[in-house]
Parts: C-alpha cells; sequence; structure tokens
C-alpha cells in the first residue's frame, strides 16, 4: 500500500540531491516543548541543515490571553515568511532537531492554512540528516527578503474553541487527541496545574509517537498507519479534527491522515491548553 499523497513527505537522500536547487526553502522548525531543555536557537546556532534559515514558531505567531504559537493573521505570516526570504513559489522543507516532537509538522500545517502547498516535511529530520553525515553547519545563512505574496487563512483547516464545544453536541467531526495515554485518561494531569485533566468528550486517543518508526523519526508505511486510525475506529473518509496539548503534535495525525488521502482533516488550534483552562468546556477521564 502506498501513500496518497507522498509529496507531503520529504526524504533524506532527495534533499541531499536538490539542496542546492534555488526553488528550495529549508526551514529549521525546531521548538523546545515543556520539559525538553534545550534552546532552539542555540541549538540552530551550532548546527543545521546547510541553507535552513530558522523558523521560529512562538515568533511567527499571535498570542491571544498569552496562549503560545497560534496561528497569526494571513498578512503577518506573508511579512514574516517573506523576510525569511520564501517566495510563494517556493518549494518548502520543514524539519526540527528533535524529529518526532512535532514543530516541523506544525510549520508543513501552517504553510498549507495560508494556501502555500508546495510544502515537506523532511522524513526523520535532522536526526535522520545527520545519522547519513549529510551536509550541516553553524554559519549564520545568507538571507534575502522577499515580498511572499500569500493567500487568506484557509478556514477548513483550523478549528476554534467554539466550533469544537460544538462538535460535542453535534458529532459531525471525529476528533483525534495526539497526548500520550495518560494525559488522554487524566491519569497524568500534566505540567500545568491550572489546566483540567482528560479529554474533550467523544475523542479518541491516538498519541502522536505511535505513528512513528522508533529507529529513525519517520512517518510509518500507509498500511501500518491506516491499521493505527483503525484500531481507534477513526474513519478516513469522513471529518476529521486533530488535539493535542498546544496545537503541536496534533500536526503529526494531521499529516499521517493528508498522507492516507484526507486532505481536509483540521487542528484545533488552541488544544488542551485553551480547552483545559475553559471552565465551560466539559471534560471526560478514564
Amino acid at each position: 500500500m502506498e501513500y496518497t499523497n507522498p509529496d507531503a513527505l520529504a526524504e533524506t537522500e532527495w534533499l541531499a540531491q536538490n539542496l542546492e536547487t534555488p526553488s528550495i526553502k529549508v526551514l529549521d522548525c525546531t521548538y523546545a516543548m515543556p520539559g525538553i531543555t534545550i534552546d532552539p536557537l542555540e541549538e540552530f546556532n551550532k548546527k543545521h541543515i546547510l541553507g535552513a534559515v530558522w523558523f521560529d514558531i512562538n515568533d511567527i505567531a499571535e498570542t491571544p490571553g498569552g496562549k503560545n504559537h497560534m496561528l497569526p493573521s494571513a498578512e503577518a505570516f506573508a511579512e514574516k515568511v517573506g523576510a525569511l526570504g520564501i517566495s510563494a513559489s517556493d518549494h518548502v522543507i520543514t524539519y526540527d532537531h528533535i524529529g518526532g516532537m512535532s514543530a516541523a509538522a506544525r510549520v508543513w500545517w501552517m504553510f498549507r492554512c495560508f494556501g502555500h502547498d508546495k510544502v515537506s516535511w523532511l522524513n526523520g529530520s535532522l536526526p535522520k540528516w545527520a545519522a547519513e553525515n549529510r551536509p550541516v553547519t553553524g554559519d549564520s545563512p545568507a538571507i534575502t527578503a522577499t515580498t511572499y505574496a500569500g493567500n487568506p487563512l484557509n478556514k477548513a483547516l483550523v478549528r476554534s474553541l467554539q466550533q469544537m464545544k460544538d462538535n460535542v453536541g453535534s458529532h459531525v467531526e471525529q476528533v483525534i487527541d495526539a497526548r500520550a495515554n495518560p494525559r488522554f485518561t487524566g491519569e497524568d494531569p500534566g505540567p500545568n496545574p491550572n489546566l483540567k485533566a482528560g479529554h474533550i468528550p467523544g475523542s479518541v486517543n491516538v498519541p502522536f509517537k505511535v505513528l512513528l518508526d522508533p529507529s529513525d523519526g519517520t512517518m510509518l508505511p500507509a498500511d501500518i498507519l491506516t491499521d493505527i486510525f483503525s484500531e481507534q475506529n477513526v474513519n478516513l473518509g469522513l471529518p476529521i479534527t486533530n488535539s493535542c496539548g498546544s496545537g503541536v503534535t496534533a500536526n503529526i495525525p494531521l499529516l499521517a491522515l493528508y498522507l492516507l488521502g484526507n486532505t481536509n482533516a483540521a487542528v484545533y488550534d488552541g488544544s488542551w491548553n485553551e480547552w483545559g483552562a475553559n471552565t465551560d468546556a466539559p471534560v471526560e477521564t478514564g
């Protein structure tokens, strides 16, 4: 069984062969999840793929109510991306230092939200690239700013708090929660004591790590991904929204669904950081 949309992935060998192509723009999207004690920019300055520029999901974002890395406006996205030297005709490749921690998948989704479909996730990210002894550097990249002719936000790919509340009653969309199972069940309350523990009623748990090969962080083959979703009674042909802790790891199941042919799956951008803090949002445990 082959992927339906394999262009969403860029293999390390292919990137190595095309690294000097002017229209290929490589983005280091490293982000430190809670509990990960690295400085993303410091890691980038120590080692990144040759020619890559740093994409900061906390900078290219809005922060309503203090929430981190929420989607920016189309205008802000275009301004920031253009400043990185990216044009709307470029083929964007996203990766991160931690591979399966999925910030690169979020940036892949962000570009698609603003109509940039020529974007691919580097399969295995920097850990696989470095393990294959492919070119890395600590030198600052040469950036020539340009005008990014972006598009309005594709609202079909993102969900709000109110839409998620409405869906609890209507069950129009399936909801996948990508957090680890103890967070989903409420057994592990998570790092923020101000958030409720548990999950959105009716959601199913597909921890993002189960979709990745533990040996190298690459996406699992199509038939295995299909089986994983099937085990949780996810219908790949029906509407699906993906959630997680803060809208980052949800993009791994989103990417897997896209590879399998579901191109309209969405992300609940606020995810548990928003839902768990909302007094009116119902919660299930167990």
